[in-house]
C-alpha cells in the first residue's frame, strides 16, 4: 500500500527556522564551553591539563561535526521546501491552463 506524502511548506519552514535557531544557540554553547574550560584549567599544568585538553579538543570537533550535520540538514530542508512551493504553483498553473482550455458544450 503505497504511503501518502502531505508537505506543508509553512510548517517545513517554521521547523527549518527552529533548527537553524538551535544551530545557533550550538555554536554560542559550545563557545561559552571553550571559555568556561580555559579558565577552569587556566591554574593547571602537567599531564592532567594536557589529557583534559585534549579530551574536550575531541568534545569540540565532534561538537562542531554535529552542528555541521544540523545546518546541512536545515539547508536541505529550506531547499526542499521551496522545491515543493514552486512545484505546487506550476502544478496549479498546469491545471488552471487545461481547465481553461476546456470548451464543453453548454446543457
Amino acid at each position: 500500500m503505497a504511503g501518502k506524502l502531505e508537505a506543508n511548506v509553512d510548517q517545513m519552514n517554521t521547523f527549518s527556522k527552529n533548527m537553524e535557531d538551535q544551530h545557533q544557540k550550538l555554536i554560542t554553547h559550545i563557545q561559552s564551553t571553550k571559555a568556561d574550560q580555559e579558565q577552569t584549567t587556566a591554574s593547571w599544568s602537567g599531564q592532567a591539563r594536557s589529557a583534559f585538553d585534549q579530551f574536550m579538543e575531541r568534545y569540540y570537533e565532534q561538537a562542531q561535526a554535529m552542528n555541521n550535520k544540523l545546518s546541512n540538514t536545515v539547508e536541505s530542508l529550506m531547499k526542499t521546501a521551496d522545491s515543493y512551493s514552486k512545484q505546487d504553483e506550476e502544478f496549479q498553473a498546469q491545471i488552471s491552463k487545461q481547465n481553461s482550455s476546456l470548451d464543453l458544450p453548454a446543457i
